[in-house]
């Protein structure tokens, strides 16, 4: 007989706690996760229409602590990132690598150097960045 969880509860002091399912206006699954006396913890999910993982990343305390994917619309890994050490991958549809590098400030400064590739996975550019 298949389970089922308790979905979308709040503590006592009015706080989402525990597993909770946030949906689109279309009535499609749009996030998944679990919350901690409000806070996001753990891994994360949300969905494209058709079902698939859009993103995962980990949360510590309500804050994405260290790893991010990101998946296209039929389930291939485009972005993969660490927002502890700031390394940040980009992928092609075709699985080769587009670009790595490091990012400062969540995701919003490029830092050092980043390298840049064709769909043919040769490297096509390197460019060095400051953060100012």
């Amino acid at each position: 007989m298949p389970t089922s969880k308790i979905k979308n509860q709040v503590n006592s002091e009015g706080k989402e706690d525990g597993y909770w399912e946030e949906y689109k206006s279309n009535g499609k699954l749009f996030a998944n996760g679990n919350y901690e006396n409000g806070k996001r913890k753990g891994i994360w999910k949300w969905y494209w229409d058709n079902g698939k993982v859009w993103q995962k990343t980990n949360y510590i305390n309500g804050k994405e602590s260290d790893w991010y994917k990101s998946y296209s619309i039929n389930g291939i890994l485009i972005y993969t990132g660490n927002f502890a050490n700031g390394c940040w991958k980009e992928y092609y549809e075709n699985r080769q690598l587009r670009s790595k590098g490091k990012y400062l400030n969540n995701w919003r400064t490029q830092d050092g150097w980043w390298k840049y590739y064709n769909e043919e996975g040769n490297l096509i550019k390197e460019t060095f960045y400051v953060n100012v």
